[in-house]
């Protein structure tokens, strides 16, 4: 596998993780979040997806379900 494309990789990976935090960290709703999958393992590879889990207060929990599909495009 080559190096570098693994690395730009990682780093677009990173970067966009980064972004999903900063979004979701701006709602008040959000009380948690935590990272699944093979990011945390150590295993991610160029293929890899990102696994976040976002925890949300239970009044939000339903505006949030329906919303889930749009907050990707904002």
């Amino acid at each position: 596998m080559n190096s570098n494309l693994h690395n730009n990789t990682s780093i677009e990976r990173e970067k966009l993780l980064s972004e999903v935090v900063s979004y979701f960290s701006a709602d008040q709703a959000v009380i948690g979040m935590f990272l699944g999958g093979s990011m945390p393992a150590g295993t991610a590879d160029k293929f890899s997806d990102i696994d976040i889990r976002v925890i949300v207060t239970p009044e939000e929990h339903d505006r949030f379900v329906a919303n889930r599909i749009d907050m990707p495009m904002q």
